[in-house]
């Protein structure tokens, strides 16, 4: 498979750096930050729409085993899973057995993959979500000390401050879109989508649903949407405040990776800061 990002530095494989891996059935992504918070290479890897479970381990055997990149040692590996299957319950219902029965009580009986957790205190929140059982094989057998979190419970702590703002992260055929109403998480979800007009119909469903005013909204874009494409005049036709997000400044990035839209990658780097 070739890469549909491939930026590096000499040193990009070191044992002294950090690797940060973002996993879903979309993309898997590999960023590596050096000491002092440098950027040492950005790696990303598209996969089809429809992608099951069985190609997309496929998929990453091969990547695995042929990246440069990945064949060197990493002080501290951390995976961000963003799969869809995902629940968010107040943290004071959080146990080990109430957690597989409320999760089973909204996807169904999930015994063929691996039930995790993260506990978002600040939040007062558990995020219960899965892993599909052949891909955390995998994965915890390349990076035998990875840390695994999901994406969803990250995203809260991009934000900082009240308001309004709803949160996006655009791939090729789906978005990541969260909304916060007066600082508090209202909903995390990933939709997929066809036209333009699919993504409004979502983007402006949440804001109603939740009771949030649009045009006190301050709608955030990340991921590979264009400033000229017909989905982003869509948007504009409806959101007032529309904020193009830029690259958390915590980092230290190559020329390289300035040369694109800084939205682009905007999303995992700030990610990447929240793990």
């Amino acid at each position: 498979m070739d890469p549909k990002f491939n930026i590096q530095v000499a040193g990009a494989g070191t044992s002294n750096n950090s690797l940060f891996v973002q996993l879903s059935f979309s993309a898997v992504s590999f960023i590596t930050i050096s000491e002092g918070n440098k950027i040492a290479s950005l790696v990303s890897y598209d996969f089809p729409q429809g992608i099951n479970e069985l190609t997309l381990v496929s998929s990453l055997k091969e990547i695995f085993a042929t990246d440069p990149l990945l064949q060197n040692p990493f002080k501290k590996v951390d995976v961000v899973v963003a799969f869809a299957m995902s629940l968010l319950v107040p943290y004071q219902f959080h146990n080990n057995t109430a957690n597989k029965a409320m999760f089973e009580l909204v996807y169904g009986d999930r015994q063929d993959n691996i039930l995790k957790n993260d506990l978002k205190f600040q939040h007062d929140l558990c995020n219960i979500y899965e892993v599909p059982r052949l891909v955390n094989s995998i994965v915890s057998t390349k990076f035998p000390s990875a840390i695994f979190t999901h994406q969803y419970s990250l995203l809260p702590d991009i934000i900082k401050g009240g308001g309004n703002h709803l949160y996006t992260i655009f791939g090729d055929y789906d978005v990541t879109a969260m909304l916060l109403k007066d600082g508090k998480i209202q909903i995390i979800q990933n939709f997929k989508y066809k036209e333009p007009e699919d993504v409004t119909y979502y983007l402006l469903g949440f804001c109603e649903n939740f009771d949030v005013n649009v045009n006190e909204t301050i709608l955030h874009l990340n991921g590979t949407i264009e400033k000229d494409s017909a989905i982003f005049k869509e948007i504009d036709a409806y959101f007032l405040q529309i904020d193009f997000s830029i690259l958390p400044h915590a980092f230290y990035y190559t020329e390289e990776i300035k040369q694109y839209p800084s939205h682009f990658f905007s999303h995992l780097f700030a990610t990447a800061l929240c793990v």
